[in-house]
């Protein structure tokens, strides 16, 4: 096993215990445990594992983009590392608001900021709006990260006690990814049912 394979199974490794971790995390938005009790709609935030877990999928995807042929699997952990993390604390609907805002903010910043630097190029010069791109992507997925801390990664106390308490969680899906001896990256899915 190569350094690269490594490190990259010690990121995803370390971005899906963060997010396990969460589930056992007693803390409310800050609030000491005699607050909780006086605040109405307590709100559980899992801010950080979203970040934790973005920061993860960019190594990831930095990792997976070293290999040649990687190509758009190197995408898939900035696509899905951030929803899955939704996923384990029982809020599919911003899972699936992370998914689009981690595919969409990045293309859209990264399209407005092609056009901004290619309107001022001369004529004849080469890689002409790149820059743009590079940092409009950039801009991107750094409000995507913060919209989906700041917004999303939120879930009512009060429905996770019941969730938890009235019916356990027997099945459990984990993302994986890998890359073989050939160099060839694989990026899967795993469940328990």
């Amino acid at each position: 096993m190569n350094l690269t394979s490594c490190l990259l199974s010690a990121v995803l490794l370390l971005g899906l215990l963060s997010s396990r971790l969460a589930l056992a995390d007693p803390s409310v938005d800050g609030l000491a445990p005699a607050q909780q009790q006086d605040a109405a709609p307590a709100r559980v935030s899992y801010a950080g594992q979203i970040i934790l877990a973005d920061f993860g999928a960019v190594a990831a995807s930095a990792l997976l983009l070293t290999k040649a042929d990687a190509g758009l699997a190197s995408m898939f952990p900035w696509l899905l590392m951030s929803p899955t993390v939704h996923g384990l604390h029982g809020n599919p609907q911003s899972g699936a608001l992370s998914f689009l805002l981690h595919g969409g903010l990045p293309v859209a910043f990264g399209f407005v900021g092609y056009h901004v630097d290619a309107a001022n190029c001369t004529p004849n010069e080469w890689f002409c709006g790149l820059g743009g791109l590079a940092l409009g992507g950039l801009v991107g997925m750094l409000s995507a990260t913060i919209i989906d801390a700041a917004v999303l990664a939120r879930t009512h106390a009060a429905a996770t006690a019941t969730t938890a308490t009235s019916r356990p969680s027997r099945w459990s899906l984990v993302p994986t990814a890998s890359i073989a001896r050939s160099g060839t990256p694989n990026v899967g899915l795993l469940g328990t049912f």
